[in-house]
């Protein structure tokens, strides 16, 4: 299996909301759905990336690495986007 572009982006969203409910609601997917995207893309890496408290998520420090990369990851498929609207 293959780390996806969704699961970079879902990650991003449950970090920014700390809260599987509502990244699930941000990006439109349901919460069992979210998790079992996370928990795919945690066995990829083989590290836990973030800690689930009573009511809200935090990153590991792994988590928090991961997430420097995701973002790279994010902003260089907008960067490729743009480039590809700006072709001759």
């Amino acid at each position: 299996m293959n780390i996806t572009l969704k699961q970079v982006e879902y990650f991003i969203a449950l970090v920014r909301e700390r809260n599987f409910g509502r990244a699930a609601a941000m990006i439109n997917i349901s919460q069992p759905a979210l998790s079992v995207q996370i928990k795919e893309l945690e066995d990829r890496l083989g590290a836990q990336l973030v800690e689930r408290q009573s009511r809200d998520v935090v990153p590991t420090p792994f988590g928090r690495m991961i997430l420097e990369h995701c973002y790279a990851i994010q902003n260089d498929v907008r960067a490729l986007e743009e480039a590809a609207r700006w072709r001759g």
